[in-house]
Parts: structure tokens; C-alpha cells; sequence
């Protein structure tokens, strides 16, 4: 009896042992031939665009160059105001020299003017020792950033001012009789540079460019407009031209371009239109139809007007833009996603927790392998879509309240 009890227990456990293993494998070919797959739902933009290529144009003045050696003062895109220097005409590579050195004595004044008004001893220098350590560090790292540049160059100075003023100070000796002798210098070459160099001055104010390419004569703001398609595309400006920069008049810029009828159609002569210079601007801007030219083979010159961002435009003239017809903002699902519950309501399944909970959506945009739909209530609904939901894409039999995890 007890030898046909233990055949009973060996042959229920391997009963046991068959079903759980039965079991798990059921679940491994359920899990296999239904995978789960969910996307983060996230926020984004799709535009209706055209793409065009065409000129900026600006309302500029040519500043002519001179006979002689010319020193700019003014950086690209700086506002300059009516009569104000732009540049400094030197007769010859003597004056110019004798301008260097100028400008080294000045700045040796102002060291020596610094270090005759503060504290000179032991503390001081201290002080100074610190602030030439710290600016070392600055300088250093400007110049893995950037190189040797403008800005490195001014570090440089400022660091050589310090140095000199920490000698003063831990020596104790007074600066006041090598200030005299530097103020004596410089007035010395003030006189004789009056003589040998000339200031350029500007007529108006505006912005000024040292970018001058010939079409400054050929791209007027006043006549774009009028040419045909064949005639803007056709402009060329050589090269044979010579000027020390160009003035910008006005902050009102142009963009003109070639389109086909058919998207020239869509726009309005006084309305206004969105446009994006990708590899000038990050920003799109809102822009003025100035003009739609004579349709010449299916083609018109469009030309736009912007008041925003003159200063980053200033160097640019054959540039790429997008004209943005249309667009849609909203929350990115999959077009897989999309599927329609038992009451025919259009919708989708997030995964929360372990379950497929249905939430309904309104679509405002389809792509081609995506769509986007309103953004989440404000109202704060838990039924409605939200950004950072996981959006179940792939998954079968699915139903409100299905537990898939």
C-alpha cells in the first residue's frame, strides 16, 4: 500500500511539473506572438513649407576706398551715427607705424595712471598676485575656446597692465615721473600724426558692412520689384570694385525671389507671409509682401520686407529661405497607434501600469508615418492624451482595461 502511494506522489508531481511548464510556455508563445511595443508621446511641429532661393537686398551705400593706408574702427553690423569716423587714412607705413606706437603709449599712460592711484606695499601686491593668477586661468581658457583672437589679445593687455601694477606696488616706487615723460610722448606724436593721417567720416547714420559684393548698384530696393524672373536670375555683379565697406540706411531689409505661379498665388501684395533663413537665422520672422511681379513662363519675382535682425543680414545676399504656408502644433503618435474602440470612437491605448487604458484624440495633422493630435485638456481629464504618455503601438486584442504588462 504504502509502495502504491508513493507511485501516486511521483506521478502528481510530474503532473505538477507538466502544467506549470505547460504554462510558462504558453505565456512565452502569447508574449512572443503578441509583442508590446509603446512610444513616448512628445510634443511637435510640421509645417506646410517651400523652399526657394533668391536675394537679400538693402538700401546701401558704397564708402569708396582711398589712395593710401587705411585703418577700419568699426566691427561688422556696428551702428554708426552721422559724422562719425569709420576709418583712418595713414599717408605711409611710417605714420602707421608711429599710430602703433601711439596707441601703446596710451595705453602705458593708463597703467601708469592706475598704479599711481592705489595702495602701493606688500598687501597690495598680494593682491595682485591672486588677480594675475585667476586672469592666467581666463586667458587660458580663451584661447583653447577660441584661438588667438580679439578677445584673447585684450586679455593679454589687461594682464600685462596687472603685472606692471604689481611691480609698483611691491617696490613702492611712484609712477609719477614715467607718467610725465609718456604724456610728453604722446603729445609729441598727436602733433605729428595730425599731419600724415585723415579721418573718414560718414555721411548718415546706419550699420555698417565691410561686405561690399557690386550689387549694392544693381539690387535697389525701389526697382526688385520690377525685374522679371529671367532678369533677377540673371544678375551678376563681377568683381572689379573697390570700397572700404558700405553703409546700411535703413533697418527695413528685402528678400527677393523667384517663384512659380502657382505658389506666388497663395501670397497677397500687402500681406504679410512667415519665412525661415535656416543657415542665417534660427529664428522665423514675420514678413511683409511687398510685391508680386509680371507671371513671365509661369514664374513671378516675389519680394519681401523685414524689419527684425538687420545686423545678422548685413554680410548676406544670395541666401536659401523656407516660406511657411502652414503649420499644426500638437502631441506625436504613430499612425499605427490610431485605432477605434468599441463605440466607433476614434482614439488610443496607453500603457498605465500593467493595463491598456483608451483615450480618445482629435487629430489635427496627418504625415506620412506619423499624425499629431490636440494637446492634453486643460481641464486636466485623466481620459484625454498627454505629453510624456506611453502610447501602445503594437499589441493585439486590445480593450479598455487589458492588463499587457
Amino acid at each position: 500500500m504504502k509502495k502504491f502511494r508513493g507511485i501516486l506522489s511521483r506521478v502528481g508531481l510530474g503532473l505538477l511539473v507538466t502544467a506549470v511548464a505547460a504554462y510558462f510556455g504558453m505565456e512565452i508563445f502569447r508574449v512572443a506572438s503578441d509583442p508590446l511595443t509603446t512610444a513616448l508621446v512628445e510634443r511637435s511641429v510640421a509645417e506646410e513649407t517651400v523652399e526657394v532661393t533668391g536675394f537679400v537686398v538693402r538700401q546701401e551705400t558704397v564708402l569708396e576706398n582711398q589712395s593710401g593706408i587705411m585703418t577700419l574702427l568699426l566691427n561688422e553690423g556696428e551702428k554708426v551715427g552721422a559724422g562719425q569716423t569709420v576709418a583712418i587714412l595713414y599717408q605711409s607705413s611710417d605714420a602707421l607705424e608711429r599710430q602703433e606706437e601711439l596707441e601703446a603709449l596710451q595705453v602705458r599712460r593708463r597703467q601708469l595712471e592706475y598704479a599711481e592711484s592705489v595702495t602701493l606695499g606688500a598687501a597690495t601686491a598680494l593682491r595682485f598676485d591672486s588677480e594675475i593668477w585667476e586672469e592666467l586661468l581666463r586667458l587660458r581658457a580663451d584661447i583653447s575656446a577660441e584661438g588667438l583672437g580679439s578677445g584673447t589679445e585684450a586679455r593679454i593687455s589687461s594682464l600685462r597692465s596687472m603685472i606692471m601694477q604689481r611691480d609698483y606696488s611691491a617696490h613702492g616706487e611712484d609712477p609719477t615721473e614715467e607718467l610725465k615723460k609718456v604724456e610728453a610722448e604722446i603729445e609729441a606724436l598727436e602733433k605729428t600724426l595730425s599731419r600724415s593721417a585723415k579721418e573718414i567720416t560718414v555721411p548718415a547714420a546706419g550699420i555698417y558692412s565691410a561686405a561690399v559684393d557690386g550689387y549694392e548698384a544693381l539690387l535697389l530696393p525701389e526697382t526688385v520689384g520690377e525685374l522679371l524672373p529671367s532678369e533677377l536670375e540673371s544678375l551678376s555683379a563681377g568683381s572689379d570694385y573697390s570700397a572700404i565697406g558700405k553703409l546700411v540706411g535703413s533697418a527695413k531689409w528685402y528678400f527677393a525671389a523667384v517663384l512659380d505661379s502657382g505658389t506666388a498665388s497663395r501670397l497677397r501684395a500687402g500681406g504679410s507671409a512667415e519665412l525661415r533663413f535656416p543657415k542665417l537665422l534660427e529664428d522665423k520672422l514675420s514678413c511683409r509682401v511687398e510685391s508680386i511681379g509680371e507671371e513671365e513662363e509661369g514664374r513671378r519675382t516675389v519680394v519681401f520686407s523685414c524689419t527684425r535682425y538687420l545686423a545678422d543680414m548685413t554680410r548676406a545676399r544670395l541666401a536659401e529661405a523656407e516660406i511657411i504656408f502652414e503649420s499644426w502644433e500638437g502631441l506625436r503618435i504613430a499612425k499605427k497607434a490610431l485605432r477605434v474602440n468599441e463605440d466607433g470612437q476614434s482614439g488610443v491605448y496607453c500603457l498605465v501600469g500593467l493595463s491598456a487604458r483608451f483615450k480618445p484624440v482629435n487629430v489635427v495633422f496627418k504625415g506620412e508615418d506619423y499624425c499629431l493630435v490636440e494637446p492634453d485638456d486643460p481641464s486636466g481629464e485623466t481620459t484625454r492624451i498627454r505629453e510624456g504618455d506611453q502610447v501602445i503601438i503594437a499589441a493585439e486584442d486590445l480593450y479598455d482595461g487589458k492588463v499587457v504588462g
